[in-house]
């Protein structure tokens, strides 16, 4: 049994389990077996928490102090002072029952820990996993306040930490995700589907610029031509912007071709879809910090294709392992869609591809085991 030497407190930015709340899982997963304490605090009630419980963590449900546009609001300035009172009040209370070696803020979103750990002399690693162009004075606060706040910064992509630009003194590590290959065979979930279509999925968060209404306007553009497929978006929006979703189905009703597409809504374990789906598509309109999706993909051996900015030209091998095409381009998209949909032989040779590439390069092994480099490397 690994003894308990160093205790992390660790704060993440909601209770989901989208890609950064799964990368934080797949951390949580080997801190107590590699000489870690992790005790986590949450902002809300969520899937994340119960997954959190499940291995035994302590995690705590408080106000964390997000980062978001709205701090430069005279309102939010206002109110800052009383906020930022309790988030270091209760951050407080647990480094007195715990009394902290050390503290990880998991996404740009979080500002309180990093604020408290500074105030506290607490060493802190910050993991940043987005890239923030727009607004330019919003991006350039975070890159000041990150190293600033940061005995080390963790970047998911060499995009992200190009973006951030770190001076040199402050110690940068970019650290891929990864992820476990599953060799359970699931149902097929698409038994209500089109058959024997293709069928294309798009896989992620709901909101302006994932790329949704992207790949719709592309594959409409496609059956008009005659040349179809089922297509699957698949997740749900953020809370307060369901009006999304709705706005997502009214859509496809509209599209004159709503027997092809169907909306899913998120669900906890996304591989039954990719394993039955015939391609994943990423379609960005703003650069991925990574791409998580890219990699869960290609682990079930399937062809991306993706927007060719951020995170994804680092995984996605063009004509290899998958296609790239340039961001926001209806034509483009079409025309990628239709190559890979009427040629099987071409989407099983990148998917085989993408498969050896994700186990090189992008398993959950070596995320976790540099992730743990970074953690020694703290000096107390």
């Amino acid at each position: 049994m690994t003894k308990i030497t160093k205790k992390v407190l660790i704060v993440n930015q909601s209770a989901e389990l989208y890609g950064s709340d799964r990368s934080l899982l797949d951390l949580l997963t080997i801190l107590p077996t590699s000489g870690y304490q992790p005790v986590v605090v949450l902002p809300e009630q969520g899937p994340l928490l119960e997954k959190i419980r499940a291995l035994g963590i302590e995690v705590y449900v408080f106000e964390i102090f997000k980062l978001s546009r709205s701090i430069f609001k005279l309102s939010t300035l206002v109110k800052m002072p009383f906020t930022l009172y309790r988030v270091f009040k209760d951050l407080s209370r647990l480094n007195r029952l715990h009394q902290f070696d050390l503290s990880y803020t998991n996404t740009l979103a979080v500002l309180g820990l990093p604020l408290w750990a500074r105030m506290h002399r607490i060493p802190h690693i910050w993991h940043v996993r987005e890239i923030i162009e727009t607004p330019r004075f919003v991006s350039s606060v975070y890159k000041k306040i990150v190293p600033l706040l940061s005995d080390h910064i963790v970047c998911n992509s060499k995009n992200t930490l190009e973006w951030l630009e770190p001076p040199d003194h402050v110690s940068s590590h970019v650290i891929w995700n990864g992820i476990e290959a599953t060799r359970r065979i699931f149902r097929n979930p698409y038994q209500t589907l089109s058959a024997p279509l293709p069928v294309v999925l798009l896989a992620g968060r709901i909101n302006h610029w994932k790329g949704q209404d992207l790949l719709l306007a592309a594959s409409v553009q496609n059956f008009k031509s005659g040349n179809l497929y089922n297509l699957v978006f698949l997740g749900s929006a953020a809370e307060g912007q369901e009006a999304l979703v709705s706005a997502l189905r009214e859509s496809i009703k509209q599209s004159g071709f709503e027997k092809y597409i169907q909306h899913v809504d998120f669900v906890s374990d996304a591989t039954p879809y990719y394993q039955h789906a015939d391609l994943v598509v990423v379609p960005s309109t703003k650069p991925e910090p990574f791409g998580r999706v890219a990699i869960e993909a290609m682990a079930c051996a399937k062809p991306v294709l993706a927007a060719s900015h951020g995170g994804l030209i680092e995984i996605v091998q063009h004509q290899r392992t998958g296609l790239l095409f340039t961001p926001n381009s209806i034509t483009e998209l079409a025309n990628c869609l239709k190559v890979l949909v009427s040629d099987a032989q071409m989407r099983l040779a990148f998917g085989e591809a993408g498969q050896i590439r994700q186990a090189a390069y992008f398993s959950l092994q070596a995320y976790q085991s540099k992730l743990l480099a970074v953690f020694a490397a703290i000096k107390h």
